[in-house]
């Protein structure tokens, strides 16, 4: 008699997995039976379990083959193809009966970064804590060499899930296993990531301090993307403060020297920020466009950053057509505390503009609340209270504003020129635009304007 084949469905969850995993376990509860997101989860949970059971020496449970099988045929359902790639690099090298070797726990440290890049940063610390644990309970040297990149993984999770205190632990703890292990690169890139958690925190001068400081020992190491990740963040920071010329400056050097596609379409993100609180509408609204557009073709968490953008720069050109088309993107995505709060108050904001003003007090209201209940910094509560006080929004600063114009124009055409735009604002882009457009027409003329959900 032929034996039953054995299948994802096979894995009896609450026997085979323990409560280790609690965000993983916690969000597969959440989603949808047999729905993609439901599908990712469980293949994550089942190849993490199999982690442990191989590399953790305190525990109990061994894997049959049968469980190896069940585990692979379940990480082949999974969707988006990026994701599963990830997962089945890591199972490719988890060989059972095999020692452990370093080449598992960086293919489980790329299945955490697709994680975040998804905006899925509670699952992507839960795999960076089993790197470390694998990495601190096996006395190898070659493993260890691992823990400053994770700690510096682990507390960018912490810090967009707005755990400001484990998040600069994790940081602390990722600078002493660089210093110990003379990683360099990896020390440089911590630091710059603390001064991003004191943007966070409205401290501009101070990360600009530090990143002043990274950013000479960056150019003397000749790493081209760490120098333009470092200028990006120094332009943020120089943004936050106010210096705009100097923010331009930093912005167009990462701009040339990024290699990163992922990290580039950040950038344009933040340029199309800047260039709208210069004036610049039309430059702003096609950088932040090309920043949605990729991130959305690469199902990437950043692409709602840009739509949020859309809806400033909707708002600003009084675009109304434009500023719902986003709003109705945005409005039931998977947002972390920061971004649903910046959502809330550009929707406002937007709504006090077209004069739409209960909608736009139920959203400074909702903002409000979030802002308090996550203990957000920056101006997030000053928004919403003045928002609540009846005070209008400012207007972007004018175009003759003092800036480096040569260096803005310089800009303006680079992003322009880029190779990708041929493509992305040609026919591809004029055809999402019109598409979107016209989705939003139909959905007007339904009644289905969208509505602010209750307060959380």
């Amino acid at each position: 008699m032929r034996r039953a084949r054995s299948t994802a469905a096979d894995i009896p969850l609450d026997a085979m997995y323990t409560s280790t995993h609690e965000a993983f376990v916690a969000a597969l509860r959440r989603a949808v039976p047999q729905s993609p997101a439901w599908r990712r989860t469980r293949a994550g949970l089942c190849v993490l379990t199999l982690v442990d059971s191989r590399w953790i020496p305190s525990h109990d449970a061994r894997p049959s083959s049968h469980d190896y099988i069940a585990v692979r045929r379940a990480v082949a359902e999974v969707r988006p193809a990026a994701t599963r790639l990830a997962l089945t690099r890591v199972l490719d090298h988890l060989i059972p009966g095999a020692a452990p070797h370093r080449v598992v726990l960086t293919s489980l440290s790329a299945y955490g970064e697709r994680l975040e890049q998804t905006g899925e940063h509670r699952l992507a610390s839960d795999v960076y804590r089993v790197i470390i644990d694998a990495a601190r309970q096996l006395d190898d040297t070659r493993l260890q060499s691992l823990l400053p990149y994770a700690y510096l993984r682990l507390g960018t999770c912490y810090r967009q899930l707005t755990l400001k205190e484990d998040a600069m632990d994790a940081y602390e703890t990722g600078l002493v296993a660089a210093t110990q292990s003379g990683d360099q690169f990896n020390e440089l890139r911590i630091r710059a990531a603390q001064a991003t958690a004191h943007c966070r925190e409205g401290r501009y001068p101070e990360a600009e301090q530090i990143l002043d400081e990274v950013l000479v020992q960056a150019q003397s190491m000749d790493k081209e993307n760490l120098i333009a990740m470092v200028a990006h963040d120094r332009g943020v920071a120089r943004h936050g403060n106010g210096e705009f010329e100097r923010a331009i400056e930093d912005y167009s050097l990462a701009l040339h020297t990024y290699t990163d596609s992922t990290a580039r379409s950040r950038l344009l993100n933040d340029i199309g920020r800047a260039l709208l609180r210069l004036g610049f509408e039309d430059a702003a609204r096609e950088a932040c466009l090309v920043s949605y557009l990729t991130g959305r073709a690469r199902g990437e968490g950043g692409r709602w950053a840009a739509a949020i953008n859309l809806i400033a720069i909707a708002s600003a050109t009084r675009n109304e057509a434009m500023f719902e088309q986003y709003c109705l993107v945005v409005e039931d995505a998977p947002l972390e505390a920061q971004l649903l709060t910046d959502f809330l108050l550009e929707m406002a904001d937007g709504c006090v503009v077209f004069g739409d003003l209960a909608r736009a007090k139920a959203a400074y209201e909702r903002a409000s609340i979030v802002a308090a209940r996550h203990k957000l910094a920056g101006d997030a509560a000053e928004r919403a209270a003045a928002g609540l006080a009846g005070h209008r929004p400012a207007s972007p600063l004018p175009k003759d504003m003092p800036v480096a114009a040569a260096r803005t124009t310089e800009l303006i055409h680079t992003i322009r020129s880029m190779r990708s735009l041929p493509r992305l604002l040609g026919a591809t882009l004029a055809n999402a635009d019109v598409s979107d457009r016209a989705a939003m027409r139909t959905t007007l003329t339904r009644g289905r304007r969208p509505r602010p959900r209750p307060p959380i």
